[in-house]
């Protein structure tokens, strides 16, 4: 039996099998790392979105905010902490697919990844900001039209910034990679 041992750990050593459960397992409290911060971020998200909502009352119609620089700021702290939070959430969600990936080679993977970067949050988020962009452009263009002279000394290259002038990150999102928008 010892000898049969000695064999059996040689040909794990061989295809490098104790590394790849060395790398699962960091994976795993990588995991339990990303939803500790997730959890951890939760109250702050929630505070930052009451102090908005509190620091939202300092305007009034007539002479806009009696503070536009703290209400900015609280804003922007409030936003940058709820996309690092769902970018942490993402991250965990990738991080349980691939613990759960099968061993055997044969059987299908986890929807989460073989649907990315279509399955992420913040992906999500980034196709809802450039329908917003090409909605807001067709706005922008059916007013231009209206307006006398709005084609005189307008560059047609220049119009548009939502999802029909953004082909190349377009493309860049079907294939994976990371974008420039």
């Amino acid at each position: 039996p010892e000898a049969m041992a000695r064999q059996a750990l040689d040909a794990m050593d061989r295809v490098a099998l104790r590394d790849a459960f060395d790398l699962r397992r960091n994976v795993v409290n990588l995991k339990k790392v990303l939803l500790h911060s997730w959890h951890t971020s939760e109250p702050l998200e929630k505070e930052l979105r009451r102090m908005s909502t509190f620091w939202r009352g300092d305007m009034s119609w007539d002479n806009g905010f009696l503070d536009a620089a703290r209400y900015r700021d609280v804003c922007v702290a409030h936003m940058r902490c709820k996309g690092a939070a769902h970018a942490v959430f993402d991250g965990r969600v990738m991080t349980k697919a691939i613990c759960c990936v099968p061993r055997h080679p044969e059987l299908p993977r986890p929807a989460k990844l073989s649907g990315l970067p279509r399955t992420m949050t913040t992906h999500s988020w980034l196709d809802q900001a450039l329908d917003t962009l090409a909605e807001m452009d067709k706005e922008n263009l059916a007013e231009g039209a209206d307006s006398p002279g709005a084609d005189e000394g307008a560059d047609s290259s220049a119009k548009g910034v939502g999802r029909a002038m953004t082909g190349s990150a377009a493309a860049k999102n079907a294939a994976g990679e990371p974008s420039d928008v």
